[in-house]
């Protein structure tokens, strides 16, 4: 097992970028799981709402970054979230 973490190298706000930059970059490495965690969609919901533009636009980024993942991704893709995300704090 091998762990890699990205950094917010560009200094965007974000590392997800870079995370699915270095994970598209290893999936023909020969692993059988690979797992991502991703930032952006729930951080920027707590900060902006769910409807703000940042939300939006970090939504679609994770929507293409999965998308890319199943082209290049022989395994199977499970896609789950980690808490749940809102601006009223709920």
């Amino acid at each position: 097992m091998q762990s890699l973490i990205g950094k917010d190298q560009n200094a965007n706000g974000s590392a997800d970028d870079e995370v699915s930059a270095l994970t598209l970059a290893n999936l023909d490495k020969g692993y059988d799981l690979i797992t991502v965690r991703l930032h952006a969609p729930a951080a920027n919901t707590q900060q902006y709402g769910e409807a703000a533009q940042q939300t939006q636009v970090a939504v679609r980024e994770t929507d293409k970054f999965i998308e890319a993942i199943a082209a290049n991704w022989e395994g199977k893709i499970i896609v789950t979230a980690d808490q749940a995300a809102s601006s009223d704090g709920s």
